[in-house]
């Protein structure tokens, strides 16, 4: 999909909760670069906890 003409990727997860579902829509511009891992500032011990998956 274009946006503005930028390419947009559109992601979708649904979610059943007890409510109802929950919807979470993301908007992924293709010409933005991914961050690093270590740029999202996780703490020593969740770091290890994430990378041990």
């Amino acid at each position: 999909m274009e946006v503005n003409q930028a390419r947009v990727n559109i992601r979708l997860s649904t979610l059943p909760t007890i409510y109802g579902e929950k919807l979470v829509l993301r908007l992924l511009r293709h010409d933005k670069i991914v961050m690093p891992l270590e740029s999202l500032v996780f703490t020593e011990e969740n770091y290890r906890r994430y990378m041990g998956f």
